[in-house]
């Protein structure tokens, strides 16, 4: 029986249980630590000098090698609601509870990577390093790799945006790092990418904080490819015939959801993902593109531990299986 360590989070990660279903189901034992777990008291973690790491999960005390790793996500928001709640309670300064925060993230990932680089596996999913990736760097290695990219634009100058609107005369603002996500009693707070209008150019203030805009592609449909150690499952989402998801497909309409098909990218295209990837030194990762309507695939990004089971369901991929069987193979 092999042991397969998961670094994972609480909420949002149905995938990760399906994937330790089938370690389970496979004969080999999954071990999941969560960020949230050593908050609550259900993990624990000891690093001392003469000792090494010494990881501890619902008091079973787990060995130092492990047959792979799987770095998926890695959260502390139980610890940071707590904190948060405090801060209210006691009336800290927003610049003070807002420096707090952000030190505690540095130290988590401190902590997270130092343990990560010396736990001791045959085979690793993902490193911490590489759970994020540089858009910009991302978008650029693309180009390199000769996949087609929209033209785009990052400044804080609103004379240059009229003069990139100008050019393009229809584009989008996203972010321009990774996709923000906050939970709260009162819902769940997402940013989407949006157009930007007339009206909004003309209220943007001479110079305003440093901010992604890119030329708006005319598509026939939007791309989700899972790429995992070498091979692509992709699938069409045709999100440009509903106004809700034309501008980004994440903006789920509930009540008519996009139809989305299995689809298998040109071998060219393929090539060139690959090259992209082995460039990242990244071996897996969910890659969004656009089949414009004058036929070219443009390439968007790529998120090293974007979510693959609204991939897997609809196609009948059974990605899930499949990342099981690569941790356990």
């Amino acid at each position: 029986m092999k042991n397969i360590l998961i670094f994972s989070q609480e909420s949002f990660e149905y995938t990760v249980e399906a994937v330790i279903d089938w370690i389970t189901h496979l004969g080999h034992k999954a071990i999941r630590l969560n960020g949230d777990n050593l908050e609550n008291g259900i993990s624990r973690i000891l690093i001392r000098e003469k000792n090494g790491i010494d990881l501890n999960i619902d008091s079973f005390g787990l060995s130092k090698s492990y047959h792979s790793i799987w770095y998926r996500r890695w959260s502390y928001r139980s610890l940071q609601k707590k904190l948060i709640s405090k801060f209210k309670k006691d009336n800290t300064d927003l610049p003070l509870a807002l420096s707090i925060l952000s030190d505690m993230s540095v130290d988590q990932g401190t902590v997270s990577e130092a343990i990560i680089k010396n736990l001791k596996a045959k085979k690793r999913l993902t490193e911490f390093h590489q759970i994020q990736v540089n858009k910009i760097d991302v978008l650029l290695k693309a180009k390199k790799a000769k996949l087609l990219i929209p033209d785009f634009l990052l400044t804080n100058s609103k004379l240059d945006l009229q003069e990139f609107f100008s050019l393009h005369k229809k584009i989008i603002t996203k972010d321009i790092d990774h996709f923000f996500l906050y939970e709260s009693p009162e819902g769940v707070y997402l940013n989407y990418a949006s157009l930007i209008s007339v009206k909004d150019l003309n209220e943007f203030p001479d110079f305003f904080g440093l901010s992604f805009f890119q030329k708006y592609i005319e598509k026939q449909y939007e791309i989700r490819t899972f790429f995992l150690d070498g091979d692509y499952y992709s699938m069409a989402i045709f999100s440009q015939s509903n106004a809700k998801t034309v501008i980004d497909f994440r903006n789920y309409d509930k009540s008519c959801p996009n139809r989305t098909v299995p689809y298998k990218l040109p071998e060219e295209i393929m090539f060139k993902l690959r090259k992209l990837m082995k460039k990242l030194d990244l071996k897996t990762g969910s890659i969004d593109l656009i089949k414009a309507i004058d036929g070219n695939y443009y390439f968007l990004e790529v998120n090293p531990v974007g979510q693959f089971g609204m991939v897997s369901f609809p196609c009948n991929y059974n990605l899930e299986l499949k990342i099981a069987k690569y941790l356990c193979d």
